[in-house]
């Protein structure tokens, strides 16, 4: 299992309405997509995923570390070049993953 929500109910504090009401899902790990209309919650599903919202009520087990890739690409993210510059396998193995190219931060607002 890598991550599972049960029975969660979120609410921003001046909303009349929940975001997400009894909530359950359970996913494993590998990729997955989260779709949907704008304002329909997705940022504040992978927030409460995250940690970084608590939900009012139910549980939400998340075992492992994750980042969360805001939606904004006006400037290019904190670290990008120091990703790029970083020759460890392990790094190397990640960039050709995600496709990055060495040129990136260089050509970010290009």
């Amino acid at each position: 299992m890598f991550l599972s929500f049960k029975n969660v109910v979120f609410a921003y504090e001046n909303s009349p309405e929940a975001v997400f009401e009894n909530l359950n899902f359970t996913i494993g790990r590998g990729w997955t997509g989260v779709v949907g209309a704008n304002g329909s919650g997705k940022s504040t599903l992978l927030r409460l995923a995250l940690g970084e919202l608590a939900p009012a009520k139910g549980q939400i087990y998340q075992p492992c570390r994750d980042l969360y890739c805001p939606q904004r690409t006006d400037s290019a993210p904190d670290g990008l070049q120091a990703l790029l510059d970083d020759w460890r396998p392990e790094t190397q193995k990640l960039t050709l993953t995600l496709g990055l190219r060495p040129d990136w931060a260089c050509r970010w607002k290009h």
